[in-house]
């Protein structure tokens, strides 16, 4: 990506121990193609690796759409 903001994580806390996602990130809001999104994410690596995928495929509907028209 090119350095747009593409979403804000948060770490999740103590208070999700029971959960067991303690530690894990969400996705606190989300822009572009992961706008409303919820999701959460046991490694930033996962988290990253996933926004990635997210804009990827809406980089190519768009230039796909774009064509079409």
């Amino acid at each position: 990506m090119d350095g747009t903001l593409a979403a804000i994580l948060v770490c999740r806390s103590d208070e999700d121990e029971e959960s067991g996602l303690t530690g894990a990130l969400s996705i606190a809001a989300g822009f572009g193609p992961i706008s409303g999104v919820e999701e959460t994410f046991l490694t930033f690596e996962d988290a990253v690796a996933w926004i990635l995928r997210r804009f990827k495929n809406w980089e190519h509907l768009m230039r796909r759409n774009r064509a079409s028209h």
